[in-house]
């Protein structure tokens, strides 16, 4: 018998096969980043694939036998404060049906933490299509990107930045069409961030005032920033310049 460590695919992720909240099967770790885990897990009820998204900030908690905790005291307010925001997103995210973005199907607390359910979605990566496909016209690249800023549109009027756009962020459905990915990083632009954790950014897709530690002077034009950075991507082939 395999012991449990075995059976995580990364370091810091939930043994697989674990079901959580009594209905979602994990059977896959499609990606971690600073702030969480996504999973893939199966729906037993509605007998479906869906991608769920784990609250995990490693600067400020780690997993103890699938449970998350702080990793000390002094980290359990921010620990506590951002998974409020993770929650206070994930309703915000709920009531998005746009065909651009990424459908978020429900929000939970287990393992006291927060998990975010959303489609699983079908096709590949823009950064794989373009390792594929290699550059791309202006017709092509507008047809891909124009739905991503309608998307990108419907965010902002809600008060929300994505804040990690780039290739691997966008898919590119088997139908052809383009879905924005991964809102584990967006915030709500209008509040303030503590400045204890690391800046989150990629080289070449994010503005220089996402290099800052706290969110100063980022809104809406720094997902724009960032959205033009992978048009540059798609029309030149070469990753943009660093900001």
């Amino acid at each position: 018998m395999n012991s449990p460590a075995e059976h995580r695919l990364r370091s810091n992720a939930l043994i697989m096969h674990s079901v959580l909240a009594e209905q979602y099967e994990v059977i896959d770790v499609l990606g971690e980043g600073s702030f969480g885990i996504t999973y893939l897990a199966y729906d037993v009820r509605i007998e479906n694939l869906v991608a769920i998204k784990e609250y995990l900030p490693l600067e400020l908690a780690t997993r103890h036998q699938d449970r998350i905790q702080p990793l000390s005291q002094e980290h359990s307010e921010l620990f506590h404060k951002f998974k409020s925001r993770f929650c206070d997103e994930a309703k915000a995210l709920a009531k998005f049906k746009h065909h651009a973005l990424v459908r978020v199907l429900n929000y939970f607390e287990a393992n006291d933490t927060g998990y975010l359910v959303m489609e699983y979605e079908q096709g590949q990566s823009l950064k794989q299509y373009l390792q594929q496909h290699g550059k791309l016209g202006e017709a092509k690249t507008c047809q891909l990107i124009l739905p991503l800023l309608d998307g990108l549109e419907t965010m902002h009027q809600a008060e929300l930045i994505h804040r990690d756009i780039k290739p691997s962020n966008i898919y590119i459905r088997d139908n052809g069409n383009p879905v924005l990915l991964d809102f584990g990083s967006a915030r709500p632009f209008l509040k303030e961030h503590s400045g204890s954790l690391t800046a989150l950014y990629t080289p070449g897709y994010a503005p220089l005032e996402q290099y800052n530690t706290d969110s100063t002077g980022q809104g809406p034009w720094s997902d724009i920033y960032a959205m033009a950075a992978v048009m540059y991507k798609m029309i030149t082939g070469d990753r943009p310049a660093e900001a």
